[in-house]
Parts: structure tokens; sequence; C-alpha cells
């Protein structure tokens, strides 16, 4: 039996984990924001980091229960390893989808921070607006005269 396909999916996922942990660590030190979008970013920083190490750790199960399968082991053992692979990889898609709501919601939240200072501006604006538009009709009448 072949081990490659097994080595070649384990380093691949070892190397994807190992992308996604870096830049999680490197995410995670630029925390801006008020203290509830801090909190936000510190929870999706260690969800990404618990989904990078667990990539990793599939990245090294895969290899590892491939190489254990050659040794011929119990059935009920080798079931109960790959079981608890895929409990594994059940697990990362939960964090990833948590991921992916918390980071709708944060964005959306975001946006509607952003229509609030637009509309706050506005009224900064047409209230300027206005109150030059007043004080100018008098000295253009001035300079008419």
């Amino acid at each position: 039996m072949s081990r490659i396909p097994a080595l070649v999916a384990g380093v691949l996922l070892v190397l994807t984990g190992a992308a996604l942990l870096l830049h999680a660590w490197g995410t995670s030190s630029e925390n801006q924001g008020t203290s509830k979008a801090i909190s936000a970013q510190e929870k999706r920083a260690r969800r990404r980091i618990q989904i990078a190490a667990l990539i990793i750790l599939e990245g090294l199960l895969i290899p590892a229960g491939d190489l254990w399968m050659e040794q011929r082991p119990a059935a009920v053992l080798m079931a109960a390893f790959w079981i608890a692979v895929l409990l594994i990889a059940l697990w990362i898609g939960l964090l990833a989808v948590a991921d992916y709501f918390s980071s709708r919601a944060m964005l959306h939240f975001s946006l509607e921070q952003l229509k609030e200072q637009q509309r706050v501006l506005q009224q900064q604006v047409d209230a300027h607006r206005s109150r030059k538009t007043i004080t100018t009709p008098e000295g253009n009448d001035e300079k008419n005269s």
C-alpha cells in the first residue's frame, strides 16, 4: 500500500494550518475599535488559532493513521481512531461556520456604525451650508448697493 497520498494530504494540511496560524497570530495583534469590537476580535482570533491548530493536528493524524493501518491493529481501535479524526474535522467545520456568522455580524455592526457616522457628518455639513447661505446673501446685498 502506498503512503504517498496520505503524506501529501498531511503535508498540505500542516502547511495550510501553519499559514492560517501565522495569519491568525498576525491579525490578533491588530486590535482596534471599541471594547465590544476588541472583545469580538479576540474571540475571532482565538477561534481561528484553534481552527489552524486542529488543521495541523489533522495533517499529522492522517499519515499516522495510514501508517498505523499497515500494522493491522484491532479493528475497534482503528475505527475509534478514524472516528476521532472525523470528529476533529467536524469540530473544524463547526468553528468555521461560527467564524463565518461572527464575521458577518461584526461586519453588519461596523456598517451600521459607519452609517451613523455618515448621518452625523451629513447633518453637520447641512448645518454648515445653511449657515453659509444665510450669511452669503447679506454680503452680496452690500456689494450691490
